[in-house]
This record gives C-alpha cells, sequence and structure tokens, in this order.
C-alpha cells in the first residue's frame, strides 16, 4: 500500500515520519512495533533523499526511541541502496549524526549506532569514508578514539552484530 501511495504522499513525508517516531516511542507495545514497521516501510519505498533530509531535521533530539529509529533508517537506506547510498544528498550527514549515537549515554542507542554503522559498512560506504567522516564531525580526539576503536572492533569480529540485535530487540 505504502509503495502505491508514495507519490500522494510524497509533500507529507516530514510529517509521516514525526508520527511515525512519536508512535515507535508508544510504551504500547503493539503501536510501537506497528510504527518501527511502517517507518521501515517508508523508508523503503519513499525517495531516500528526501528521507535523509527529514531525518536530518532530528539532529538535536534528545529522546533514544526517536535515535534508535533514526539508526534502524540509516540500516534500511543502507542495505537498500547499497552503492547508490553516496549518492544521496547528505548522507555523510545522517552518517555522522550516526556515528554520534556511539557516544550516547543510552546503551540502547549505541547498539543501535553500531548495528547501522556496520550495515553502513558493509552495504554502502568503505571503512576509509566513514573515518573520513568521523573525522570531520570536529569530536575530540578521545572520542573519535573511542568511536573508531568500537568501529573496527565491530567489524572485526563477525559475531557482534547479531548479539547487539539481540540485545536491541530485548530493549525495545
Amino acid at each position: 500500500m505504502c509503495k502505491q501511495l508514495s507519490p500522494l504522499l510524497q509533500n507529507d513525508l516530514e510529517i509521516i515520519v514525526l508520527k511515525l517516531l512519536k508512535r515507535a516511542a508508544d510504551t504500547n507495545l503493539f503501536i510501537a512495533e506497528e510504527s518501527r514497521k511502517a517507518l521501515d516501510e517508508v523508508c523503503q519505498t519513499f525517495d531516500e533523499g528526501k528521507i535523509v533530509e527529514v531525518l536530518l531535521g532530528f539532529n538535536s533530539t534528545k529522546t533514544s526511541s526517536v535515535k534508535i529509529s533514526i539508526c534502524n533508517c540509516l540500516k534500511t537506506l543502507v542495505s537498500n541502496s547499497e552503492e547508490n547510498f553516496k549518492r544521496i544528498r547528505n548522507y555523510g550527514q545522517l552518517v555522522a549524526m550516526v556515528l554520534g549515537y556511539i557516544l550516547d549515554s543510552s546503551q540502547e542507542v549505541r547498539y543501535a549506532a553500531r548495528i547501522a554503522i556496520a550495515a553502513t559498512a558493509k552495504h554502502s560506504l568503505e571503512i576509509d569514508e566513514i573515518e573520513n567522516i568521523l573525522h570531520s564531525m570536529g569530536l575530540s580526539n578521545a572520542s573519535i578514539d573511542t568511536v573508531w576503536t568500537t568501529i573496527n572492533k565491530d567489524l572485526s569480529n563477525p559475531n557482534t552484530i547479531p548479539a547487539l540485535s539481540s540485545l536491541i530487540t530485548k530493549c525495545t
């Protein structure tokens, strides 16, 4: 249904994503899960550039569930577009935003960010491109080292990402 309606709903994408992000944080598990599924469908169906633009509008959000949903959106976008992901305008800003989530105080957000960055490295960007984005973020050297060490550890151990995914599933 989302595929058939996407041309009609393109102008309302920001409102749709906003509502879905809010509902994904709902305490009612059924509503939250259905909102996550709908958000995933939106990321698969709508124009990737517009989705990235909308997600960048949530750059200053403090809500952990919204950050987790943004990480899931990045993972979906890179899985669907693969090499074409680099052609999306502002993709580097979204990757930088999720890289910053690796330093978040919420453990669930950190796990979701690590999964999203691993998917990005697997499907779309080379590790040196991710490193360049990380260095362009203006973080302190200690923060850069922390993020970079975490990413390298995740990518070198094939069991890390499935383990993190199972922990995220239990938390949300």
